[in-house]
């Protein structure tokens, strides 16, 4: 009974092209030979049971198709029992006809089916024909090329061999992947396609180590994680360091050259000393704590940010390009043992924070002229250089989601990479570290209600204050002199009076205190905050003010005032130095009579 092909999932095809001519001749393919006036016919019988077709199409020339058709569609019925299909072609005597042919063909393949080719058979272009045919169907249409194969009869062998190409027609996946890594740094198609030889021709687990260390590879390359990438970078290495196994170097084109490609592209993102420092304390889960900051590891990171632009990979060389600067700025700072710590504290959030504080700065132009505040030409080119950057990166690591347009060539991106080719340099050119406010002691934020012990008490027990600021009412603002007379306060303060402490504090009056206070603010070293006293209003400004030093930059701590003293002799002797509890533990606590 004559089978016909199944239009479901399971289809495996046998794709041949039909000559004018035929003989009778005898085949071989692996130790089995076959009689058959057609190559494709010998093949159907060569072929083990689970590696033949159940379909059978045949690409047929209007010479073929009154010569020899006939003859290959019955033998196929009378020996598999399938029914051959017809595609008519012309001759491929130009390009025309040529697209024609492939057009027609590749209509008779759904998607995700197995493909044998034999290309035999026809005109002698017909081979390189099929060869193109077989590579859309394989890239494009996700079909699996199971064989392809050549009847050589012109040699003087007898059986004839039947020789399987396959080899040949994945050569260009290879020049694909291989492609690929060079010129964008990914190696997930290679990768796959190493996986892919190893599956279909070894067992050896070695190989399977490989592949994953080269995912690693590819998962830290594309991640822009540079000491993830030096790690598996090493790993990498040392896994190819005596080339690809035996059991799958003859299948992998030029093995030993794509070995030695990986491991010369591998020495670009190694960084020698923290391999070695890694190798030492082995496969640790902290392995980067113990890899120090220093002019060698921001080179490295530095060249490979520079190979992400020169590869137009802009999202992940200006992501890294930040996280670098912030490594610089600790550099230069002399904190290169906690590099990697980004809690709040921390070096990293620290330097963060001050570039941020600048940047906040430069772009507050009403602010900068409300407060008096200038900034100069470094600090000026800094800040730019880190809203242009922020700017930039956020754009793309957004994917977009704002109102204008990203294009693939910002227009800051030249200024952005100026200051980063000057940074860069190491040299007498890269700008001095951007030195942000502080040397002016430390200022105390108070709030002073209706009794004026809270601000004596205060400035007696917050230490090296110089500057005060005192959130007060009409009525408290008369007591502030002689509290400060009290404590023997000498130094500056700075009344900011509330026009309401009991029953508003609207937008306008927390941006007016904030613009008022917020040269003394970036101007402290520290800035120690009060919150015991005033209004319940007067503490919600004299946390804002804290909110808005700390967006400075500023260090604050936080403390509460306590007197055990009953309310009338808080009154009445209202000048005793109370007890201080720190919220915010200060570094080196001294009392402020010392």
């Amino acid at each position: 009974m004559t089978k016909r092909h199944d239009d479901r999932a399971g289809q495996h095809i046998l794709l041949t092209a039909l000559g004018a001519q035929s003989r009778m001749t005898r085949y071989s393919l692996n130790g089995v030979s076959a009689e058959a006036e057609l190559t494709p016919l010998a093949l159907l019988q060569c072929l083990p049971e689970l590696d033949r077709p159940n379909r059978v199409v045949a690409l047929v020339t209007s010479g073929a198709k009154s010569s020899t058709w006939k003859t290959f569609s019955e033998s196929v019925q009378s020996l598999v029992g399938i029914e051959a299909e017809l595609v008519e072609i012309p001759d491929g005597r130009n390009a025309e006809e040529i697209r024609q042919i492939i057009e027609r063909a590749a209509k008779a393949f759904g998607d995700d089916v197995h493909l044998t080719l034999d290309v035999t058979q026809g005109f002698r272009h017909f081979p390189f024909v099929l060869y193109a045919l077989a590579l859309y169907l394989t890239s494009l249409r996700g079909i699996t090329l199971r064989g392809a194969y050549y009847g050589m009869l012109e040699g003087p062998d007898d059986p004839k061999p039947i020789v399987d190409l396959k080899p040949l027609l994945e050569l260009p996946e290879w020049f694909h992947a291989v492609r690929v890594f060079r010129e964008t740094g990914s190696v997930k198609s290679l990768a796959k396609t190493i996986q892919r030889t190893k599956e279909e021709n070894s067992t050896s687990a070695a190989v399977d180590t490989i592949v994953a260390s080269i995912e690693e590879l590819s998962f830290a390359y594309e991640s822009a994680i540079p000491l993830e990438l030096a790690e598996a970078s090493r790993a990498v290495s040392s896994e190819l360091s005596g080339g690809f196994p035996e059991s799958v170097s003859s299948t992998i084109p030029l093995s030993a050259q794509l070995s030695a490609l990986l491991n010369d592209t591998c020495r670009t993102f190694r960084n020698d000393r923290s391999s070695l420092q890694t190798e030492l304390t082995g496969k640790q889960t902290h392995w980067k704590s113990i890899i120090l900051l220093d002019q060698d590891e921001l080179k490295n990171e530095a060249k490979l940010i520079d190979l992400y632009l020169s590869r137009d990979q802009l999202p992940l060389a200006l992501g890294l390009m930040r996280e670098w600067v912030v490594s610089y700025l600790i550099f230069r700072s002399g904190a290169s043992e906690s590099w990697l710590d980004n809690s709040w504290g921390g070096a990293r959030s620290s330097a963060e924070r001050s570039l941020g504080a600048l940047a906040a700065i430069q772009r507050d132009r009403e602010g900068r002229r409300a407060s008096g505040i200038t900034l100069d030409d470094n600090q000026k080119a800094w800040a730019e250089f880190w809203n242009r950057l922020t700017e930039l990166r956020n754009e793309l690591h957004h994917h977009g989601m704002k109102k204008p347009v990203v294009v693939s060539r910002p227009p800051n991106m030249k200024k952005v990479l100026a200051f980063w080719n000057s940074l860069k340099a190491f040299d007498a050119s890269a700008p001095d570290l951007p030195a942000l406010g502080g040397s002016h002691g430390n200022l105390l934020l108070t709030a002073l209600g209706t009794t004026p012990g809270v601000l004596f008490s205060a400035l007696k027990n917050a230490p090296g204050v110089t500057r005060c600021i005192v959130i007060c009412s009409e009525q408290s603002r008369l007591t502030i002199e002689s509290a400060a007379g009290e404590a023997g306060f000498s130094g500056k303060i700075k009344p900011i009076q509330m026009a309401d402490p009991h029953g508003g504090y609207p937008e306008e009056e927390k941006m007016s205190f904030e613009a008022e206070s917020k040269r003394w603010l970036l101007e402290s070293d520290s800035v120690l905050v009060n919150l015991t006293g005033g209004t319940t209003l007067m503490g919600m400004a004299v946390q804002n003010l804290a909110d808005a030093a700390r967006s400075l930059n500023r260090d604050c701590r936080r403390f509460v005032l306590v007197d055990r003293r009953p309310p009338d002799q808080q009154r009445s002797h209202p000048f005793e130095k109370g007890e201080v509890r720190w919220l915010d533990t200060p570094l080196e606590i001294t009392d402020a009579d010392d």
